[in-house]
């Protein structure tokens, strides 16, 4: 549940207000799960890559 509070990109309010979870736990929560920027920005551009190869995979099935 702590994950999914924090990787879902609901805010800390919304989370508190549906939940009932206290913003200072949130705040926690936030500093322990969730991923350091570099490491988002490098999974978007392998997911970016991937997306290319496949683009590129059924290019060349077609010929």
């Amino acid at each position: 549940m702590k994950q999914e509070a924090v990787n879902h990109g609901y805010s800390v309010i919304d989370v508190n207000s549906r939940l009932g979870i206290s913003i200072k736990s949130l705040s926690n929560w936030i500093k322990k799960f969730s991923k350091p920027k570099k490491a988002r920005e490098q999974e978007a551009d392998l997911q970016a890559e991937v997306a290319r190869l496949n683009r590129e995979l059924k290019s060349h099935s077609r010929q």
